[in-house]
């Protein structure tokens, strides 16, 4: 929330387009917002197996899942015990919790699923970055252009400080508009798995501030276009 809240600053002056150092700092805010929503995720569905083993066996009480029955915490709470299952991926981890709980997994074809599958790649290609030529000037082939601006584009507004001809990948995808989805769209899904899995949460007051960032970022912006 930090990081994507000091970007839409930012991006909210238009005097900040001619200063690289500034962009830098941008740059910065965005990718680590990425790679806090990351951990984010990560973090939560590993709290939840591990709430589930204190509640089962009866050591904490006034956690969110205190509602789920007994067989369902006692399974979420055997989970560490199955083969592998530290190195089993996060959205994976998602999906076993609800099918632990006896509901159905996520539907890897839609969203909120999608949208955190392409944050986890996003993150994935900050982290284990590989160089590739793409061109400025798209050839209308498809072929120019990174992979990312066919997963990504029209999904939020680009980079605000970056110029309009700029490759899509990184310059135009990184920037508060990248950051603000992040966030949304990874509160959206923890929330939609805890109503699923038959537990509550609730973050409606970081979306609530993070939409006030936001509307000064689009105050900003409409005033530029003016």
């Amino acid at each position: 929330m930090f990081f994507a809240g000091r970007s839409a600053r930012i991006e909210a002056n238009p005097r900040n387009a001619t200063k690289p150092e500034i962009g830098f700092q941008n740059l910065a805010y965005v990718i680590g917002c990425i790679h806090a929503t990351h951990s984010f995720l990560e973090s939560t569905i590993n709290r939840f197996y591990f709430d589930a083993g204190q509640v089962s066996q009866g050591i904490l009480t006034d956690r969110d899942i205190t509602v789920l029955a007994p067989e369902v915490l006692s399974r979420l709470d055997g989970a560490w015990k199955l083969p592998d299952f530290e190195r089993t991926s996060c959205l994976d981890k998602y999906d076993l919790a609800l099918l632990m709980a006896g509901n159905a997994a996520f539907d890897h074809g839609s969203d909120p699923y999608q949208s955190i599958a392409l944050i986890i790649k996003l993150r994935n290609e900050l982290v284990h970055t590989k160089a590739q030529w793409v061109e400025v000037a798209s050839t209308g082939t498809g072929k120019s252009r990174h992979r990312f601006e066919t997963q990504f584009r029209g999904r939020f507004r680009e980079n605000q400080l970056t110029w309009p001809k700029a490759v899509f990948y990184p310059n135009q995808l990184l920037g508060f508009g990248c950051a603000e989805w992040c966030v949304l769209r990874s509160i959206s899904f923890v929330e939609s798995f805890y109503t699923r899995a038959g537990g509550h949460k609730d973050w409606s007051e970081f979306t609530k501030l993070l939409t006030k960032h936001a509307k000064a970022a689009d105050r900003a912006v409409a005033r530029r276009r003016k």
